[in-house]
């Protein structure tokens, strides 16, 4: 079996697994919201356990590099402004997992609309956001919990 199909077949593993969690009940639950927009838990359980802001900034700046070191998705970055995706990353974590911040970005459907993202770029971001918790020593079922609510975007993200 080759590299690349392995990645694919693993990215693929890694979707379903990200959207059954989804609908399990340790996720937190979010307010309903407008289409487009996600709305923060009512706890701020998530937030804590990811080690508040200071936390999510960690996994932020590890999540960067780890996007850079992938070959298959750092093109899509070469024209983003880091810094703002920096911050908007750790404005949209903080605000998704019940923290106090306050996200002031673009919906994932305006931010991702023309890029015909495939879901094997999105596969290899989640594994990245995975390998930038496991660096930070996120417990897995937080992570489980931070991606069971990152997994509703995917629609919004996806061949926009």
């Amino acid at each position: 079996m080759n590299k690349k199909y392995k990645l694919q077949t693993a990215g693929a593993l890694l979707m379903m697994l990200c959207l059954l969690l989804s609908a399990c009940s340790t996720a937190p639950k979010l307010a309903k919201a407008s289409p487009g927009t996600h709305s923060a838990p009512a706890s701020d359980e998530l937030y804590l356990e990811l080690g508040g802001q200071e936390g999510i900034q960690a996994i932020s700046h590890r999540f960067i590099k780890m996007i850079a070191a992938n070959r298959h998705v750092r093109a899509r970055f070469e024209k983003t402004d880091i810094g703002r995706f920096d911050r908007m990353f750790n404005e949209h974590i903080c605000f998704l997992s019940g923290g106090p911040c306050t996200y002031t970005g673009d919906t994932m459907a305006k931010t991702h609309g023309g890029m015909n993202i495939q879901s094997s770029e999105f596969n290899q971001m989640t594994a990245s956001l995975m390998q930038a918790m496991d660096a930070e020593k996120v417990p897995v079922t937080t992570q489980n919990k931070l991606l069971a609510i990152l997994a509703r975007m995917r629609p919004e993200i996806i061949k926009q």
